[in-house]
């Protein structure tokens, strides 16, 4: 299916050190869509099988159904690829090599995740909320006839949902 193949979600084997691990590039930058998060929890599920490592990268900001699955059809497959990476023991690594918020991040790279290493670029955005969000709900008072809305958004982005901030609060292990 056209809209299977192109939403945000890609995998396959590859060779570390002469080993053989599973890749997850859950990076478009912007929403897995529900057709890529039943490919993910599908391909984890057979490394698990088999024993394979798996290595995460996470550049996705949420999750989105697909226009002819609705909201239900959504909220099955993420819940299914929540499951099988918290309940899978083969090891696992994530990456966060860009955008990690919300579900997408507890989902993939989160202790939820039961990751053994989750590790991110210094220009990585991890947060329980998106910055617009984080913003409108947290920092609204921030907003000023001097500073506006996107500066305060770039603050946050940068200060409180920065790589560095996240390795602070034990959200990740380390920056790399």
């Amino acid at each position: 299916q056209k809209e299977y193949s192109t939403c945000g979600a890609k995998v396959g084997l590859a060779t570390l050190a002469g080993s053989t691990v599973g890749v997850v590039a859950a990076s478009n930058g912007g929403t897995i869509c529900s057709g890529g998060a039943s490919k993910i929890a599908r391909f984890v599920a057979i490394c698990d099988s088999f024993q394979i490592p798996v290595v995460t990268f996470v550049n996705a900001a949420a999750f989105a159904p697909l226009p002819n699955h609705g909201f239900r059809g959504g909220v099955r497959e993420v819940a299914k690829l929540a499951h099988v990476y918290a309940e899978a023991t083969t090891p696992k690594i994530a990456v966060v090599v860009g955008k990690a918020y919300g579900s997408a991040y507890i989902a993939l790279a989160g202790r939820g995740a039961s990751a053994d290493l989750t590790v991110a670029w210094p220009c990585a955005t991890i947060s329980a909320l998106s910055p617009e969000t984080a913003v409108a709900f947290m920092y609204g008072d921030r907003i000023t006839a001097d500073k506006s809305r996107a500066q305060v958004e770039a603050e946050y982005a940068a200060n409180d949902a920065g790589a560095l901030a996240a390795a602070a609060k034990g959200h990740i292990d380390d920056v790399i």
